[in-house]
């Protein structure tokens, strides 16, 4: 069960007394958190002052600002209190922009571009900037114009002078007079307290979700923000024995959601660690995933709206990993969750492979663990192979088998059957492969190429057609050859979208190479999709699931009784040797999604990304098909 598992399958029985005393203090366990540790206070203006977000001065206050909205405790107080005192624009936009600088990828900046455009700084804009001058706002407009042939012209510091003034706003505004305020001084006591840390103690336990063999998930709460998640914990001497012929790998999955952060992918809000084991918390969802969805519906299968809608950010999120050079590899109907919203998320990220070691620290290394809770094919060793053309993240070609029978590509079945000399790898274009079998899936309930005998007997007799010479193929490899049953409810579109992504020739296969993403956008299939908008999450989905009300009741005093209960208590003892710790050094990470959770102000903020002036990303009120006529139609009347 993964990450995201519905939260039906809590554990609610009653809680029995600890069995050993409260945890230390995190510093006595071990944890490392380097993540934000500045030796001095010439270090940390330095980093600021390095990533735009604090220009040269002397004022210490303006130091003293910016290293508070790092800490999620600070982020909270000066949230609230700029809350109380209507001053929120400022740090809304302030927000958004230290999202869209942390976008790694240009296609995913230039939606969130448009998103700021239109949310701040465009004359008559929702959160209008008044600070902004009338030929600033129109340089913005060009660049963004501009760019909408080459997304590259957008980067992260393109907004630098808006967030500043932002900043310099939230100091003259809200943090004199904070600093001020009674509870300046309260936070100053906490911090002490509390600084730089993120704890097991912050969050409140209802129940289980899933678990492997040295891991488990749990539902929990974040007592701050009273926001849900799904709490990944795994034993660090598990992790170990799992990496042992490579230690330093332990943080692979951690790190591929760390920096995969986006919309359509199931989000790491916080890493910790202590003396004994390593904690992620992601999001929940609470809607099941596609399987259940297909599983859940009456004809066992989805209609086309859903299914255009649901493939259309499965589209973006793996164009987003293949921009970062990641290939996913494991792309089923299980492994895409349904959230409560309607939109859906990739999770698992434990097949993700980084095509040259620049996205996830790693050079021709491969994963040598299966991901917990997913039932995949697991990896072999990896090596890479040379190529006529320049190599790039599309045709970067890796030699390890991952993934789940029945959605894996040609080049890659055919490896199952051949020695290591043999073997010519595959390329992200896998994933679109996977693409095909999970659309067709959705759409009929079925998988194309199910190994029944039948299909298996009619392949193997015409074995002489598929391979020349007598070269032996397997059943599972030829099978991929066949014509795809087409139902008479399909329509020509979508049928002609599948055949194009299960092309059997990675080279030609729909979405491959330099221009397939966007050939693969502009198929009819998708008519009606604005992409820009779909990624900010600004369409409205075909349909809302009826997800389970949340449990909000903790069914546990502590972090320890929980374990008891769950009879993990030995998981609280079993410490790596002292000079293994060195390989969770890096383990600890704070979202920059997390500020507006902190700050207190992530529903008004959904609200106002909700409005129907924000919606019209592209400034415009029509166009685009049906599905944009009934987006429009729909936020007129909830605007």
């Amino acid at each position: 069960m993964g990450c995201g598992a519905s939260v039906n399958n809590a554990n609610n029985s009653a809680a029995p007394s600890p069995s050993k005393k409260k945890q230390t203090d995190d510093n006595e366990q071990g944890r490392s958190v380097r993540w934000k540790v500045m030796p001095s206070a010439e270090e940390a203006r330095g980093k600021y002052e390095a990533d735009g977000t604090l220009v040269k001065s002397n004022d210490a206050g303006h130091l003293e600002l910016r290293t508070l909205l790092e800490e999620p405790m600070a982020q909270n107080y000066i949230g609230i209190f700029a809350k109380e005192n209507q001053s929120q624009e400022c740090f809304m936009c302030w927000i958004d922009l230290q999202e869209f600088k942390s976008i790694p990828t240009d296609d995913y900046r230039r939606s969130k571009a448009l998103h700021i455009y239109h949310k701040y700084i465009k004359a008559g804009a929702v959160l209008e900037l008044g600070f902004i001058e009338n030929t600033d706002r129109e340089h913005y407009k060009d660049v963004l114009d501009l760019s909408k042939d080459d997304s590259k012209l957008l980067g992260p510091n393109v907004f630098d002078k808006v967030q500043m003034t932002c900043f310099y706003e939230m100091y003259q505004n809200v943090f004199l007079r904070f600093k001020l305020s009674p509870r300046y001084a309260e936070l100053q006591q906490i911090l002490k307290q509390v600084y730089n840390k993120v704890k097991l103690d912050d969050f409140e336990f209802l129940g289980k979700l899933g678990e492997g063999g040295f891991g488990l998930v749990v539902h929990c709460k974040k007592a701050s923000t009273n926001r849900h998640y799904a709490m990944k914990i795994q034993t660090k001497k598990g992790l170990l024995e799992c990496f042992a012929d490579d230690p330093w790998r332990v943080g692979y999955e951690k790190n591929a959601f760390a920096s995969c952060q986006h919309p359509f992918i199931v989000n790491l809000d916080y890493a910790f660690q202590n003396e004994t084991l390593v904690i992620m918390v992601l999001g929940l969802a609470t809607a099941g995933d596609l399987q259940f969805a297909i599983n859940s519906s009456p004809e066992e299968r989805i209609s086309e709206e859903r299914t255009q809608f649901y493939v259309a950010e499965i589209i973006l999120a793996l164009a987003h990993l293949h921009a970062m050079g990641l290939m996913y590899r494991d792309l089923k109907p299980n492994n895409v969750l349904l959230c409560a919203d309607g939109h859906i998320q990739l999770v698992d990220m434990g097949g993700v492979v980084d095509h040259d070691g620049k996205t996830l620290g790693l050079k021709n290394q491969e994963l040598s663990m299966y991901p917990l809770f997913a039932r995949t094919f697991g990896p072999g060793t990896e090596s890479e192979t040379s190529t006529s053309q320049p190599t790039t993240a599309s045709n970067k070609r890796r030699m390890s088998i991952m993934g789940t029978f029945g959605y894996m590509a040609p080049e890659m079945v055919i490896m199952m059957s051949q020695s290591h000399g043999e073997k010519s790898g595959y390329t992200n274009a896998v994933d679109w492969w996977s693409l095909g079998v999970t659309m067709y899936k959705l759409l009929t309930g079925v998988k194309p190429f199910d190994n029944d005998n039948a299909i298996t007997s009619y392949l193997e007799s015409k074995m002489s057609f598929f391979a020349p010479g007598g070269v032996h193929y397997s059943p599972e490899y030829l099978m991929l050859f066949r014509d795809i049953y087409i139902p008479d409810y399909m329509s020509s579109n979508a049928a002609d979208l599948i055949n194009g992504l299960l092309d059997v020739n990675e080279n030609t296969r729909l979405g491959s190479g330099a221009a397939g993403l966007q050939k693969l956008k502009k198929h009819a299939f998708f008519e009606g999709i604005e992409w820009e908008r779909l990624e900010q999450k600004h369409l409205i989905p075909p349909f809302i699931p009826e997800a389970p009300k949340l449990q909000e009741k903790s069914q546990y005093p502590d972090f320890d009784t929980m374990m008891a209960a769950l009879g993990k208590t030995d998981w609280l003892e079993d410490k790596p040797h002292k000079d293994e710790h060195k390989f969770f050094e890096s383990w600890d990470f704070i979202a920059p999604s997390t500020l507006k959770m902190e700050f207190g102000i992530a529903h008004e903020m959904s609200q106002y990304d909700g409005n129907f002036k924000v919606r019209q990303i592209l400034g415009d009120k029509g166009g685009g098909g049906p599905a944009a006529a009934q987006n429009n139609a729909k936020s007129t009347r909830n605007g």
